[in-house]
């Protein structure tokens, strides 16, 4: 099957909006509850943006680490691996 260069050039965007909204959940939904739960305080809009912006990148490297150890594996077996689609699955 083939994928035009058009269609790669919008699903990679698309990739990192979807990892920049769930690491932006992470950090508002869980990591500000717990330190409001546990410390009373919450984590000020910088931090928000430095911790989003981290775990973006940390996302995005398992999302490539995964794709790549898949396309080692179609070519070591032959067969069609489903990490080639890394965390996102497009």
């Amino acid at each position: 099957m083939s994928v035009t260069p058009l269609i790669e050039a919008i699903k990679e965007p698309l990739r990192y909006l979807l990892m920049a909204v769930v690491s932006y959940l992470l950090t508002e939904g869980v990591l500000n509850t717990i330190l409001i739960r546990v410390f009373g305080t919450q984590l000020d809009a910088t931090a928000v943006a430095l911790i989003t912006g981290l775990l973006i990148a940390v996302l995005r490297g398992i999302d490539k680490y995964l794709h790549e150890v898949g396309l080692i594996k179609e070519e070591a077996t032959g067969l069609t691996s489903s990490l080639t689609k890394g965390l996102t699955r497009f």
